[in-house]
């Protein structure tokens, strides 16, 4: 894949990569805008929330050690749950499995468009944040978002219904 590099060495660079992310980011990390209050919504109402990323394990961790969000999801899996990674739809099929339900009856919250195709590709219903990517950017979603104020636990419910 990389010439002559041992796969065991790309794999060290990815890692030193993570690393170097991490401390960069450790002083910046904060919640998208209307994160928490939606979450604590989704949570008073009962409803399963998982992670599903093609992130490695310490970043997520990292993620929930600095934003202390880690406590409403019922299911997380990251890169090391899967063989074959976004667009690959493995990680939803994997994740709506683990939570109990279809993937049809599920709504995935997708910042990158590989992880759009990989949701759509599963089956799931996907609301695209535009995070990293323009709003034009993102096709095959039921909505677009550029942050959690912008959704509420009734577009939801609207979401789900719509067939």
């Amino acid at each position: 894949m990389f010439g002559d590099i041992p796969e065991s060495r790309v794999r060290e660079f990815a890692n030193e990569k993570e690393v170097l992310f991490r401390d960069l980011y450790k002083n910046h990390i904060k919640l998208i805008t209307g994160l928490h209050p939606f979450l604590q919504e989704l949570h008073e109402h009962l409803i399963p929330m998982a992670i599903a990323t093609s992130a490695p394990a310490d970043n997520v961790s990292f993620t929930f050690d600095h934003t202390g969000i880690e406590k409403y999801f019922e299911v997380i899996l990251d890169e090391s749950a899967i063989i074959n990674g976004k667009p690959d739809p493995e990680i939803y099929l994997r994740t709506a499995d683990r939570l109990g339900y279809a993937p049809e009856n599920c709504i995935v919250i997708e910042d990158s468009l590989s992880g759009v195709e990989s949701a759509r590709r599963a089956g799931c219903k996907v609301v695209g944040i535009t995070t990293t990517h323009e709003s034009g950017d993102f096709n095959h979603t039921v909505r677009t978002i550029g942050d959690f104020t912008q959704l509420r636990i009734e577009d939801l419910y609207e979401i789900m219904s719509a067939l």
